[in-house]
């Protein structure tokens, strides 16, 4: 059996006779037998197998397998060594995929050929000079480089083949022979020197710690490596300890974080030989930037505490407000309604309180003002409302929708609320008592919704019938049925008090 590849295709000589395959059309670049006898395709459009069988497996959808293949080997432990036009050098195996790039040393992401030697080594040529890769499961790779300005005769390598001790490469000049055990007998490890700190765009001294207020948090670093055997850039490697779990890479001598949140950071960068040896001890800088006085303990306990106050303070302010309304009203059913009207569950202000309170312990201060701006105006509508009889049907829409913003922030993720209005009817005209939905959809929400855990929706929907107005409240929860069995089953004996108290309205507005 014998395979050929080409600018035509795959072709497939078996027992004397070509056999027909299903990648004949396509352009081969580079194909391996691998240890299963499995056939490996370096395309245009990146890497494919052929089985034993003949039969072109589908293509991998890993996105850098996609790229031009160039070249391919394999390790002695069986990982496919694959070269690419673009995505540098690629150690597959399996499912498991290493890239390595200009960013971990290699000369340049264009790859020409492979070549693996005895001890497991990968040697990669391209046009920008030859190096030398170890890979092993406990390390990161370490990619040495040798090209024209360190001592090699040509700068691109057409082909890699290698004899004992001895790597022989093709170039355009010709033939060239290396013994690896004259490899950088002697490699110097690059000095690295952190230059200056740019702190919002000024530059600064590299001081080994550095203190800035937190509206100083856009910061940039300036490094420079020494090295003195090859020209060209350096490659750096860098991370910012408290932010960055693992090191980037670069050939820039600039670097920038924007908007670091407070905290303490360690800046560390080194530079890398022509050994593929990084510089001992990298530079460092100990940065740290302050919080603001907003998120400091006691500016937090404080707006707590005025929480707390202000809850009590309306909660006290409502209860004195109906007891002044007992005494100073005549008559038994005008009280009864603006009692009722004025009534604000102690519950909800402390649930709200509370829900203000987890903003500000995690920092999301946004929430925090959005959620305190429409409780403020929650509450100052029922104080505005309180001491009227009637309110009109558009007061009544604000304070619902109010309530329902609140409590969709309250409850994230387990309902949204849609209110629908009939363009027939005149908000501003019609007179109704206040609060007079609100508690039908407490109750679908507590009973309906919040036991369905997520993606709840009640509605509402006022219209228009004659001389009358129809308020409809659905949601698509639990259903009343299961919220009984509920009920009992967590034994709990409730009694909907704000329907009661709505019955009770109702019946004295039309006796």
């Amino acid at each position: 059996s014998f395979w050929t590849g080409g600018r035509l295709g795959l072709t497939w000589l078996k027992d004397g006779v070509y056999r027909d395959t299903t990648y004949a059309k396509a352009k081969i670049w580079a194909l391996l037998e691998d240890q299963d006898s499995s056939l490996w395709l370096g395309t245009l459009t990146g890497l494919r197998k052929v089985d034993r069988q003949g039969r072109l497996l589908p293509q991998a959808k890993h996105s850098v397998l996609q790229k031009r293949v160039s070249a391919l080997d394999q390790l002695p432990d069986g990982r496919l060594v694959v070269g690419t036009l673009g995505a540098g050098l690629l150690v597959v195996d399996g499912d498991s995929i290493l890239q390595i790039g200009t960013g971990l040393g290699l000369n340049t992401n264009l790859v020409n050929c492979v070549a693996i030697d005895s001890g497991g080594r990968i040697w990669v040529g391209s046009g920008r000079g030859l190096n030398r890769v170890v890979v092993n499961h406990l390390e990161p790779p370490k990619v040495e480089s040798l090209n024209r300005g360190n001592g090699l005769p040509f700068q691109e390598v057409q082909q890699i083949d290698i004899h004992g001790n001895k790597v022989w490469l093709a170039g355009p000049q010709g033939l060239s022979v290396i013994d690896q055990n004259a490899w950088h007998k002697r490699s110097v490890l690059p000095p690295i020197h952190l230059l200056r700190i740019g702190i919002n765009g000024r530059d600064t001294l590299p001081l080994a710690k550095v203190e800035v207020s937190h509206r100083q948090n856009y910061l940039s670093f300036s490094f420079l490596g020494l090295r003195f055997r090859r020209n060209g850039p350096l490659n750096y490697r860098y991370r910012l300890g408290g932010l960055d779990h693992d090191w980037r890479y670069t050939q820039d001598t600039t670097v920038s974080y924007p908007a670091l949140p407070p905290g303490t950071y360690t800046f560390e960068v080194a530079a890398q030989n022509e050994a593929g040896e990084w510089s001992i001890p990298a530079a460092k800088a100990v940065i740290l930037v302050l919080k603001p006085y907003w998120q400091k303990w006691w500016f937090i306990m404080l707006v707590i505490l005025a929480m707390l106050v202000l809850g009590v303070g309306i909660t006290y302010y409502f209860i004195r407000q109906g007891r002044n309304r007992l005494h100073r009203e005549k008559n038994l059913e005008k009280w009864k309604m603006k009692a009722l009207r004025a009534r604000m569950d102690p519950h909800f202000i402390f649930n709200t309180l509370n829900t203000i309170q987890a903003y500000i312990s995690t920092h999301d201060t946004i929430a925090a003002e959005k959620y305190l701006n429409k409780f403020a105006r929650l509450v100052r509508k029922v104080m505005h409302q309180s001491s009227e009889e009637t309110i009109s049907l558009a007061d009544e829409r604000e304070m619902l929708e109010l309530y329902l913003a609140l409590e969709e922030m309250r409850f994230s993720g387990i309902f949204t609320y849609k209110i629908h209005w009939d363009p027939a009817l005149n908000a501003d005209l019609v007179q109704i008592p206040g609060m007079l939905v609100q508690p039908f959809v407490e109750n679908a929400i507590l009973h309906g919704l919040l036991p369905k855990k997520k993606g709840g929706k009640v509605v509402i929907t006022f219209k228009a019938a004659g001389s009358h107005i129809f308020c409809t409240i659905e949601d698509d929860g639990i259903g009343r049925v299961a919220a009984r069995k509920l009920n009992r089953a967590q034994h709990k004996l409730h009694k909907s008090a704000g329907l009661d108290l709505v019955r009770s309205r109702l019946k004295l507005l039309t006796s």
